[in-house]
């Protein structure tokens, strides 16, 4: 897939952007919401999450997002999340576990990304698994930062 070649780029320059940010904030204010939002701690392991997201639209198994989803996912509570994660431990889930969706994205077969996507996030702006990979890798990591 041309385009993934672009979005690659566009999604390691992302990933390393958001762990940036997120290595720069002092650790007594990473878990403290912002401006009546979430912490830095919750939308850094929202977009680790997200990685885990990715690799489950591929078919792939994932080891945390049972665990994670309700911390970290759509419709969580967001603001502090008190779990024993800390910022190295979901910089580098950001980081491992991104490099695994790339790898895995590139390999897919155009008829699997051609597929509809069946959860409910977005199913009509963004009908595929390649279109919702798409957002998982760019626009998503954007939107939170």
């Amino acid at each position: 897939m041309a385009q993934w070649d672009t979005m690659t780029r566009l999604y390691d320059m992302m990933r390393e952007m958001a762990a940036e940010m997120a290595s720069s904030i002092p650790d007594d204010h990473f878990n403290e919401p912002r401006g009546g939002s979430n912490s830095p701690k919750w939308i850094t392991g929202h977009l680790a999450l997200g990685m885990d997201f990715g690799l489950s639209l591929l078919g792939e198994p994932t080891k945390e997002i049972a665990e994670m989803m309700p911390l970290y996912g759509p419709g969580s509570p967001g603001g502090r999340v008190d779990d024993s994660r800390t910022r190295d431990d979901l910089v580098d889930h950001l980081r491992v576990v991104g490099n695994t969706l790339k790898g895995k994205v590139a390999l897919a077969s155009e008829q699997v990304l051609n597929q509809p996507q069946s959860t409910p996030f977005l199913s009509a702006e963004l009908p595929t698994v390649g279109d919702l990979l798409g957002h998982v890798c760019t626009t998503h990591i954007a939107l939170h930062m």
